[in-house]
């Protein structure tokens, strides 16, 4: 048996074991039930409002009236017509006799009261002290919800996988005085079996000392991105095959981001990895943010390198003994990108191939020191990639602009072999090519000049192969 399982345990007419059915953990099933009402109520439904396992809220009519369930955690399942049935989980408990608070009070004390405020959570251990005399523990596969609820009254949901992915949560800030405080911390949660380990965990820590925890990493491949594409609802998006978190998938990129996402739309010459990502109603990633430095190293280069030990690989140099060194997590989430953006997760170390021409983009765990990501993007060596007919790779790239003039300095150039660059106006999110032109490599860096009228107040991206500058004029 393991801590990241269910187990259905079959009893005959006596009551002894017949059968025991182990069922994988599936954080997709659970859900905290936030709000309920009956048919009774001066509306007349069945009702319920959930806060799911993935940070949304849906408010959702039910098969029966599930008002006993208002503050627990329940599998759900809905039917054809849209209905809901729901189950309390199996192992649910709670640190204090919680209740869900009233509107006016939302602001203040979030939207669970009844907390305890001793309450210790650290994402650099597995231990939680939930309540004076109650310790649990988190592991890689524990799901955390987050809610957080500001001055106004607006709450937000965060979700987690993984003790050390989670923020740090305790009811006395560290950093302030007194020495005690009391802020009241919620926690609804599931156990597995009958053991100490946390599944699923419903967490109010509003007004609580919090810390950043790690958000879902995103990668898109840049090689997958289709045109844009203007759907039936007239919502525009390009389709990117993706990593989110640990799965493949394919992810719809809004073509006018919000203000602030770093991710470029439409872009299809450079790999971007981003986190904390958002999404309208739509299910399209409207905006995200940089991988943060207090979380990660992000790591960029060119060279991928095998290198004897269990959990070790060389990045970057022109040699495994010119490359950087490098410990892998055991868990970490690495995978191949091909030159048509199809990505295939690699399940070890081992399966990695030494590659002096592969560009790769690794996340290293400020905390652990190893790499926690890693995404290598093949090239295709019998095609140009922005560096000849022999594919050799540029190693980098910058730009300045001047009077009608765009100066670009590439570096790791072969004599004679024609680099095309391109550059493109950064509009909302989205790129706008302006224009192309070919710039005949001199030997190791090559200095061009190519004529293009931009404007004041505006950004730019320069790229050549698999380099690109941002370029503010």
């Amino acid at each position: 048996m393991t801590t990241k399982s269910d187990y259905v345990i079959y009893l005959d007419t006596n009551g002894m074991v017949i059968y025991v059915d182990e069922q994988e953990f599936d954080a997709s099933q659970y859900a905290y039930v936030l709000y309920t009402q009956s048919s009774n109520s001066r509306f007349g439904k069945d009702q319920v409002q959930l806060v799911m396992s993935d940070g949304s809220v849906k408010t959702v009519d039910t098969d029966d009236d599930y008002t006993s369930l208002e503050g627990t955690i329940v599998y759900y399942r809905a039917d054809d017509k849209g209905e809901y049935a729901l189950r309390q989980a199996a192992n649910v408990h709670k640190n204090g006799s919680i209740t869900t608070t009233a509107d006016a009070s939302i602001a203040t004390n979030g939207v669970l009261s009844g907390g305890a405020t001793d309450f210790d959570m650290k994402n650099t251990r597995a231990a939680i002290t939930t309540k004076t005399g109650t310790t649990v523990y988190g592991n890689s596969e524990t799901v955390f919800v987050v809610a957080e609820s500001n001055a106004r009254g607006k709450t937000d949901y965060s979700v987690y996988k993984g003790i050390k992915n989670a923020p740090t949560i305790m009811s006395d800030d560290p950093t302030t005085s007194p020495a005690v405080e009391t802020k009241a911390v919620e926690m609804v949660y599931t156990t597995s079996g009958s053991s100490d380990v946390v599944t699923f965990a419903f967490i109010d820590a509003t007004g609580a000392y919090v810390t950043n925890g790690k958000r879902d990493v995103v990668f898109l491949a840049a090689e997958s991105a289709t045109k844009m594409i203007t759907d039936g609802d007239n919502n525009q998006y390009y389709l990117y095959n993706a990593v989110v978190d640990d799965e493949i998938t394919t992810v719809k990129v809004k073509a006018a981001q919000d203000a602030g996402s770093v991710v470029l739309a439409g872009n299809d010459t450079v790999n971007q990895v981003v986190t904390n990502a958002d999404y309208n109603n739509k299910g399209l990633l409207t905006s995200a943010d940089a991988i943060s430095t207090s979380d990660y190293t992000t790591l960029k280069g060119i060279g991928v390198w095998k290198l004897s030990g269990s959990y070790s690989i060389g990045l970057n140099g022109t040699t495994a003994s010119a490359s950087v060194r490098y410990t892998v997590a055991s868990d970490a989430k690495m995978y191949y990108i091909d030159t048509d953006g199809v990505i295939t997760k690699i399940d070890d170390v081992k399966n990695i191939s030494s590659d002096s021409t592969a560009t790769y983009i690794g996340l290293l765990d400020v905390t652990d020191g190893d790499i926690a990501y890693l995404f290598i993007q093949e090239v295709d060596n019998g095609k140009q990639e922005g560096a000849g007919s022999s594919g050799v790779v540029l190693s980098g790239i910058s730009a300045r602009y001047s009077r009608g003039t765009v100066t670009v300095t590439l570096t790791g150039t072969n004599a004679g072999q024609v680099y095309p660059v391109t550059i493109s106006l950064v509009n909302g999110g989205t790129l706008v090519k302006l224009t192309t032109a070919n710039v005949t490599g001199a030997a190791t860096t090559t200095t061009a000049t190519i004529s293009a009228a931009l404007s004041a107040g505006s950004t730019y991206m320069v790229t050549c192969g698999d380099q690109s500058f941002v370029l503010g004029v």
